[in-house]
């Protein structure tokens, strides 16, 4: 990362100018990942019907484990790296819309479009911190290696906020709004000793024990979900 002396310009105006538009594009995934982080950790929640957010989440993390290898670096290689981190975040905004129409064929095909967004944004990210640590380098005079370390822990720290971010969303959505239907439904279960085997350790989700209870779950407001 050394750089020759002729390559440092020491400019405390264009070394601001550098931090300030870091710390935008820095606010920019924040607010982008918030929506999805809160999204994601409801998705068992909001599309609970046959499993389908749990199947969606499976669909997302399979395709950007087998997409980190064999498409991201290629596609970055050929689209360069603005449009990868564009296209990166036009893939989350989708995911994130798709469940508005929460049905199988949208949402398994937003599943493998948030796999493939999550695994062409995170390398233009990696690359960006490097880029501006650099920037800064040069007009601080400060050691490149600082610099960049720096700019890596900003990424990191900021990053962290959105996960705060997104589970506040969560907290508000669950306990702060009404479900969408306040009828109380009445249920008589029968139940025996045989169905408490499947309890604790010998759990296995016995169907008749589980039925009764999801059929009485009441999504929450989809107002509150996706506002």
């Amino acid at each position: 990362m050394e750089e020759t002396k002729s390559e440092v310009s020491v400019d405390p105006k264009k070394a601001k100018k550098v931090r300030m538009h870091y710390f935008g594009i820095l606010v920019g995934l924040i607010l982008l990942f918030s929506g999805y982080t809160s999204i994601l950790v409801l998705q068992s929640s909001i599309n609970i019907k046959e499993g389908l957010g749990s199947q969606m989440m499976t669909i997302t993390y399979i395709v950007t484990f087998l997409s980190s290898f064999f498409i991201s670096p290629l596609f970055i290689r050929v689209v360069g790296v603005k449009k990868a981190l564009m296209l990166g975040e036009l893939g989350y905004v989708l995911y994130v819309a798709a469940n508005f129409y929460p049905s199988p064929a949208v949402l398994y095909i937003a599943g493998v479009l948030g796999g493939l967004s999550e695994s062409i944004y995170w390398i233009p990210v990696g690359i960006i911190y490097v880029h501006y640590g650099m920037k800064y380098h040069r007009y601080t005079g400060r050691p490149a290696e600082q610099c960049v370390a720096e700019f890596a822990g900003l990424l990191l720290g900021l990053f962290v906020i959105n996960q705060i971010i997104g589970n506040l969303f969560s907290f508000v959505v669950l306990h702060l709004f009404p479900p969408n239907s306040t009828a109380t439904i009445n249920t008589t279960i029968r139940t025996t000793d045989d169905q408490f085997l499947y309890c604790g350790a010998n759990d296995c989700q016995d169907p008749n024990v589980t039925t009764a209870h999801i059929d009485q779950y009441v999504p929450t407001n989809p107002v509150a979900l996706y506002v």
